[in-house]
């Protein structure tokens, strides 16, 4: 066997331990295109790297075997189909029901359900107001849970409004925030399972059976039981509907075709079939050698038992020969000369031409008999003539059961008897009258001969003229197959062009509704930057700009064409020394930093260098803020204030106290990472907030209080209270507090130290 198949017979053999399906006798082009698909997204070449990444990842057998479902279906495909249903099917099942006013429907294969919901809602259409006054069931069955799990709730997307129409989308469906939803009266009669039509038993007592393009996908043995399992289903004078590009092949005998162009048959009444049974899936074809071939790991001590039985069964055993259905002799065993020599003429190892003639018509009737009743048959004392005499022989027919090959092959054992002399010696006289009956005898012996070789004749004129037809016939079938099978690979080809082409366009909506999310955000983003006073300039990684603000251009000396230029090909109206080092720090550090500038015309800014951070934290550039503080530069009480948070910011920052800075409003202007840790705000967001959010309502009036004893330059002792954490939990503290005065001895700030109490 190539490689390549034992590669893909280990495929199926995972795929079946995994998921209990056995995809062998599926058509195996279908499915090498997508197990390539699959090696292609994985970048395998070989397919038995693909078994072994497949026996590494459980997971990827889940994949494929949603990939080899190819899940295409849609609501009305094939309209025609559906008015054919409702004019011609739907009124005779009707018709035929009578008075039993049950109607059962099977959809096998049957997918996300939308067939299903079709043939339903067909069915609504027809029977209108006797709806009600029916037994409906409607069966559908697949291989695939998660189909099945979909069909069940019945929701679709809006994409289904042009193959349903608006009037079926206002009767039979309801709109939800997701699509359309089957309504509740079409739920109730459609019952989905997880079913295997080629090895679960089958629903039975159908009226309909709807299972199109599953064949397609299916080997000749498989489509055969399926055809089989749809009969038995089905009662008698009831319908089976194919897909358009399928046929029921050589099951003619199990069902008539109504209409061609949609592929509706009706099941046949016959009583007496030639086929009773459900047909067996077969094995692995072999070779018939193959069944009389001896293993190369056989034992020495066998393979001499196995030569000693040779050599009994060749000198002692009785000639047989093993034949086909056709009497084509498959196997020789044993000296077969006595019974069977060549016949003149062209070769052939057809039984009947090589076997003596004298034989011929009683092993023609005996070999029938035995592939009849598929059982040994057995006839003793025929003669035939033999070296001058006559010689008892035993015919006996046996039927390989059992054997390891898929030809149906029978052994045909030639067992000798005792010979019967010729007369010798000089005639005596009163054997005269028995010799003229013996010549009597001999020439009716004769003429019956030439009789039986002339019917011989015939026979084998005609058995040639059969054969003839036979071929003729089969060679007719095949190109049939062969065109039935093109069709059928073409249409496999175009459900899964059609199956990639859905999957393509929800990738491309998926596309475009990001497209238009980012284009709505990135207009939320130009609008907010133009609306926004404050210059402020966006930095990539490498220090080129992303975006400004319009109050940048005149500060910095941008125009709109400055865009994805470096920053330091700039010249601004500010001095920023050593704008490029400082930006790179903030980058490696993701630390905000605030420098005080001044531009061309005496005004100072606090330019504020915030990290640019991705959704994962890493820092991708620089957003640089300039916040005008012309007026507090003007402020001497709070240029001060600032001038005392710089001189304690050593003390405050390595303190393993709860270090803050406030002013007399309430502005926090100094945070150490003992405050961090223990109210849970950072730096910034620190800088952000008024001291009264860490004062609970109990503290409110006691904090105010203090608040204006230090305001008016009252010393305050050391006090025990409660402070509230960011998550919004109460804390006691030991807050000590102390009056930051500018260099005329006037308060200016507030210096807080708080230790918890534990």
């Amino acid at each position: 066997m190539p490689a390549k198949e034992t590669d893909l017979s280990k495929i199926f053999v995972l795929l079946r331990a995994r998921t209990g399906i056995d995809f062998t006798y599926y058509k195996h082009p279908t499915i090498l295109r997508r197990i390539k698909r699959r090696m292609m997204l994985h970048q395998l070449d070989e397919m038995k790297d693909y078994v072994k990444f497949l026996r590494q990842h459980p997971k990827e057998l889940d994949i494929l075997f949603q990939d080899m479902l190819i899940n295409v279906t849609s609501f009305f495909r094939d309209p025609e189909a559906f008015e054919t249903l409702k004019k011609e099917v739907f009124p005779r099942l009707i018709e035929q029901l009578a008075n039993e006013k049950a109607l059962r429907i099977w959809i096998p294969a049957c997918s996300t359900g939308e067939e299903v919901y079709s043939i339903a809602i067909a069915l609504f259409e027809f029977l209108g107001n006797q709806v009600n006054a029916m037994h409906i069931q409607i069966f559908a069955s697949d291989i695939d849970k998660q189909a099945i799990d979909k069909a069940r709730q019945g929701i679709y997307s809006h994409r289904i409004d042009e193959a349903v129409g608006i009037e079926r989308l206002a009767r039979f469906f309801i709109k939800t925030t997701n699509g359309y939803q089957i309504c509740t009266s079409i739920r109730d009669v459609c019952v989905f399972a997880i079913q295997n039509v080629i090895q679960d038993p089958p629903f039975s007592r159908i009226n309909l059976i709807c299972c199109r393009n599953l064949l397609i996908y299916l080997n000749t043995p498989l489509q055969k039981r399926v055809l089989n399992t749809f009969y038995y289903a089905l009662r008698p004078n009831d319908f089976l509907m194919l897909g358009t590009s399928e046929s029921i092949g050589s099951e003619a005998q199990l069902f008539s075709l109504i209409d061609k162009k949609n592929k509706i048959y009706l099941r046949k009444s016959q009583e007496n079939l030639a086929n009773t049974d459900l047909p067996k899936i077969l094995p692995t074809p072999q070779s018939f050698s193959a069944f009389y071939s001896h293993s190369k790991d056989t034992p020495p001590a066998m393979q001499v038992q196995q030569a000693a039985e040779n050599i009994i069964l060749e000198k002692y055993g009785p000639a047989a020969v093993v034949i086909d259905q056709n009497m084509h002799i498959l196997y020789f065993r044993g000296q077969t000369g006595p019974y069977i020599e060549p016949a003149t003429g062209s070769a052939s190892l057809n039984l009947l031409k090589m076997v003596h003639p004298e034989l011929i018509i009683e092993l023609r009737t005996l070999v029938h008999q035995a592939i009849k009743d598929n059982n040994s048959v057995r006839k003793e004392g025929l003669r035939m003539h033999h070296h001058g005499g006559y010689k008892n022989i035993n015919l006996q027919i046996i039927p390989l059961a059992g054997s390891k090959t898929i030809v149906p092959s029978y052994l045909v054992v030639f067992e000798p008897g005792a010979e019967i002399p010729a007369r010798q010696g000089p005639l005596q006289p009163e054997d005269a009258c028995k010799d003229t009956r013996d010549l009597r005898i001999s020439a009716l012996e004769n003429e019956l001969l030439t009789e039986r070789e002339y019917m011989q004749s015939i026979i084998e004129e005609q058995e040639e003229t059969n054969e003839e037809m036979q071929s003729a016939n089969e060679e007719i079938q095949s190109a049939n197959e062969e065109l039935q099978s093109i069709n059928e690979e073409l249409e496999t080809t175009k459900e899964e062009l059609q199956s990639t082409n859905e999957e393509l366009t929800t990738i491309i909506e998926e596309h475009e509704n990001r497209n238009q999310e980012l284009n709505l955000i990135n207009n939320d983003l130009i609008n907010l930057l133009a609306s926004i006073d404050t210059p402020i300039v966006i930095l990539h990684k490498d220090l080129s700009i992303r975006r400004f603000t319009p109050a940048a251009k005149v500060l910095l000396n941008l125009i709109d064409t400055d865009t994805n230029r470096p920053i330091s090909n700039i010249r601004p109206n500010i001095v920023i020394p050593d704008l490029e080092s400082e930006l790179k720090q903030v980058i490696e550090s993701a630390v905000t930093k605030s420098i005080e500038v001044q531009d061309d015309n005496g005004h100072w800014h606090l330019l504020r260098l915030h990290p640019y951070q991705k959704q994962d934290k890493n820092p991708d550039g620089v957003v640089m803020v300039f916040i005008d503080i012309d007026a507090i530069k003007d402020n001497e009480q709070l240029r001060q204030a600032l001038q005392y948070e710089r001189r304690l910011a050593a003390v405050i920052r390595d303190s393993n106290d709860a270090v803050t800075v406030q002013d007399f409003n309430g502005h926090i202007l100094a945070w150490n990472q003992r405050a961090t840790e223990m109210f849970g705000y950072t730096e910034d967001e620190a800088l952000q907030l008024n001291a009264n959010q860490l004062v609970p309502d109990i503290a409110r009036e006691e904090m105010r209080i203090l608040l204006e004893q230090l305001q008016h330059g009252q010393k305050t002792p050391p006090c025990e209270t409660t402070r509230c954490t960011k998550e919004g939990h109460l804390l006691k503290v030991w807050m000590t507090t102390s009056i930051l005065k500018n260099d005329a001895g006037n308060p200016a700030a507030i210096a807080i130290t708080e230790r918890e109490i534990l």
